[in-house]
Formats: structure tokens, sequence, C-alpha cells
């Protein structure tokens, strides 16, 4: 898989990376990978929870054969050389490698430096508790983070809610990710 390109590396250079370089360096990935295998779309999709920087995820989809390329060519006859057998695998392959070239190093120090410290990490403790109590969990304010655990990965816990407010426990879980992933570490 090759290793970040010069774009990325001018990225890294920076001090800080702010939400723009990690957007940027995203959408740079995107882009190299729609335009290395014709018919491959590939979409940011916004992830945000409350109270956290905004992150991507990818929507993917992909029609061998499809439209033609910018050089005119069609796409089946580009395809058809290249994608092989499975042409999915050659879609995922062509995605990884854009993304180890554009994004995968400026995504990581993003991601660590919008990671939480252990003292905030423990303050969220009290917040995601409060959540939980809001959508209807029973549960005590002051419960252990082994409780909490307990609770959120114990199939059939939460089973006597409401699906609303199973839902509002979903969005517990995503408001206060950071803290309910440090959990189980």
């Amino acid at each position: 898989m090759p290793g970040p390109n010069a774009f990325q590396r001018a990225i890294l250079a920076n001090r800080t990376i702010t939400f723009a370089d990690y957007e940027t360096a995203m959408e740079a990935a995107t882009s190299c990978a729609e335009n290395e295998l014709p018919g491959l779309g590939v979409r940011l999709v916004p992830r945000s929870a409350d109270r956290r920087p905004e992150q991507f995820g990818l929507s993917i989809s992909y029609a061998p054969g499809a439209a033609a390329s910018s050089t005119g060519t069609s796409s089946s006859s580009a395809t058809s050389s290249t994608v092989g057998a499975d042409p999915f695998a050659r879609a995922d392959q062509v995605l990884e490698d854009c993304l180890a070239r554009y994004a995968f190093e400026v995504t990581a120090r993003w991601q660590a430096e919008q990671a939480l410290s252990g003292s905030a990490l423990a303050a969220e403790r009290p917040a995601l508790l409060r959540c939980l109590i809001a959508a209807g969990v029973r549960i005590s304010p002051s419960a252990s983070d082994t409780a909490i655990l307990r609770l959120l990965d114990t199939a059939g816990s939460l089973s006597s809610l409401t699906p609303a407010q199973q839902h509002q426990v979903g969005q517990c879980e995503a408001t206060y990710g950071q803290f309910v992933q440090s959990l189980g570490s």
C-alpha cells in the first residue's frame, strides 16, 4: 500500500491539524479514488455527535462499466482490463490506496489531537449518567465505570425501555462516545 504523498506530508508539517486540513485530505482521497476507477463514487458523510469535532464516514457506490472517464474512454473498457474477477475488491483496493496516500496519517493525527485527556474524559462520566437517566435508564448518578459498561454491553439490559428511550440511550452513547470507548480499554 502506498504511503503518504507530498500533499499529505505538507499538511503533516503543520504544528496542528485543523478541521479544514482534515477535510481537505479526505476530499483529496475521495477525488483520487474516483479519478482512478471510473464508476466509483465516494461521498464524505459528516458524523458529528454533540460537542465533538466533526468527522467523516464514507458512502461508497460502484458501478463497473459506468459512464465514460474524463479522457473519453469508456469505463467499461478501462475497468475490464484492471478489475479482474472481482470489481468490488478492486474498488476497495483503489479507495484504500488513495486514503493511504492522502488521508490516513492526517486523519490519525487529527483524531489524536481531538482526543480528550484523562481528566476531560473523567468529567464525561456525570454527563453521560445524567443523559442515561434522562433517557429512562435506572442507574445510580454515581455509578462506577464497571456498572456503566455492564449496562451498555449486556444484551437485554435495556429491553424494558421503549424504542424511543433506547434511541435516546444510543444518542447518549454517541454524544459521549470517547468516554464509553475508554470504558472498554
